[in-house]
């Protein structure tokens, strides 16, 4: 049963309750009022007979006495009649005559029988000094008077009925607009929240018990939207140190196949091209095969590269650290890689807001930009510009196995390329993750930025989107002391 119903049922009965004991009051004061009417008119009747029987009793003719009540009786035929005197022969007795109708002096009296159905009233008018002791008994039965007080009973009974259908279908209605709808609105919040809407929730004017409930309510989805972040956040976290976990053992795996290759390859590849420099030098040599000799010597310079670039991942790095001039690095490493960049169609632009320096080592440094560098304007193969750019951050939230400080360099890469896939761009600073052809890259490039960003306390940051083009940002602390 919903509350409003309750509500409903518990006021109509304490109205039901409060409208009968009106009801019943009503009538018993309509009873009294009824007897009361008819015992003053039997009064105003008995003191209209008294001369006259007072007459016949002065002369002794109680025959005389008699007959004149006997024709008052018949004029009113509901009434009854008649002389009582329990003292004089000839009268009849009245067992319910009141006690101070003897003696002188006697006044009016009226008594309800009510040991009959539906009760009789009885009024006493003494005929006084001419006759005491004796009196005119009147009475009427209270049968008409009963049917008028049941028929009045009646109509306050449908009357209570109306009033109580009433203040039932308004108890409905307000209940509904007071209760009802707003438990049923908070049954729908709470449904939502069980299913997992943490939405915030409208505020409710109420000052009752429901806006405390609801009040109550809204905490909680605060409470548990703050718990979701927290979770989601910690989530993160663990998933993104799990990830950095897999990545460092990728790292090592590959340093130590590289200290493997390194040492079985290095000597034969260097063999490898320089037989192949001889062949393809040599005045004999047909130019066929001088054109095969220079592809070998091509492939073992590549296989070099791939060497060197795994002992880059392997080899330990000393930490130690002098002030870099960033504007400096920049410079140079576009002043390098702009010749070959412009023979692919590539411009290099570079955009300095101020002299910024870092604390590090400047080949290593000098080695994760041209990473970046190569990496944006091999992602351009029909051509395009690639932006350097090079901006003061202030405080940033670093990873979590990056330690924070109060200020950052930030260097921005950015191409016009395709795009990185959001579905892959988890993967790219993974040892030999590439998205370019075979032949192309060997995917080793960004894994070996994102390790020296990394030795130097700082992160690489990805913003990519198909179609659109890729920036990669270098933030590194900002240093302190003056550039050497």
């Amino acid at each position: 049963m919903r509350v409003a119903l309750k509500l409903m049922v518990v006021f109509l009965g304490l109205l039901v309750t409060v409208l009968a004991l009106e009801s019943w009051q009503r009538v018993q004061r309509e009873r009294e009022v009824v007897e009361r009417d008819i015992a003053h008119e039997q009064r105003l009747l008995g003191r209209a007979l008294r001369p006259s029987v007072r007459l016949a009793l002065r002369s002794g003719d109680v025959d005389a006495a008699r007959e004149v009540l006997e024709i008052a009786e018949q004029g009113e035929a509901e009434v009854g009649i008649r002389l009582v005197d329990l003292g004089l022969e000839g009268l009849g007795a009245a067992p319910a005559v009141p006690e101070r109708l003897t003696g002188r002096g006697e006044r009016e009296a009226t008594h309800v029988d009510r040991t009959t159905d539906p009760g009789t009233v009885y009024t006493y008018v003494p005929l006084g000094e001419d006759a005491p002791g004796t009196a005119i008994e009147l009475a009427e039965p209270l049968t008409k008077a009963e049917a008028r007080i049941r028929q009045g009973a009646m109509g306050l009974l449908w009357t209570t009925l109306a009033i109580a259908l009433g203040a039932a279908w308004l108890a409905v209605l307000v209940g509904n607009w007071i209760v009802g709808r707003p438990v049923r609105d908070l049954v729908a919040r709470t449904e939502e929240i069980a299913a997992g809407s943490l939405d915030v929730l409208p505020r409710s004017g109420r000052r009752d018990e429901l806006g405390h409930l609801h009040s109550a309510i809204a905490k909680m989805v605060d409470r548990l939207r703050e718990a979701r972040a927290a979770a989601e956040r910690e989530t993160e976290a663990r998933l993104e140190a799990e990830r950095r976990l897999r990545h460092g053992e990728r790292l090592a795996a590959v340093g130590t196949l590289a200290a493997g290759v390194a040492h079985e390859l290095g000597t034969p590849l260097q063999v490898v091209a320089g037989r192949a420099r001889m062949i393809e030098e040599a005045d004999t040599t047909p130019p066929d095969l001088q054109r095969h000799a220079r592809i070998v010597r091509t492939e073992a310079k590549r296989m070099e590269r791939i060497v060197r670039s795994l002992l880059s991942l392997s080899r330990p790095r000393h930490r130690v650290r002098r002030p870099v001039s960033v504007d400096t690095l920049v410079a140079e490493v576009v002043e390098h890689l702009g010749p070959n960049a412009e023979k692919a169609g590539v411009r290099i632009e570079a955009s300095i807001d101020e002299s910024l320096t870092v604390l590090g080592d400047r080949d290593h440094l000098a080695q994760l930009l041209t990473n970046l560098v190569q990496n944006a304007v091999q992602a351009m193969p029909d051509g395009g510009t690639v932006g350097v750019s090079v901006s003061l951050a202030g405080a940033l939230e670093p990873p979590p196995d990056v330690p924070p400080h109060e200020a950052y360099v930030r260097i921005d890469v950015h191409d016009d390329g395709v795009g990185i896939p959001p579905e892959l761009q988890s993967e790219i600073f993974d040892p030999f993750f590439t998205t370019k052809d075979v032949g192309q890259g060997t995917g080793l490039g960004l894994s070996v930025a994102f390790v020296i960003a990394r030795e130097h306390d700082g992160w690489l940051a990805l913003d990519s989107a198909p179609s659109v083009g890729t920036t990669l940002s270098i933030l590194l602390p900002i240093g302190s002391e003056a550039a050497a």
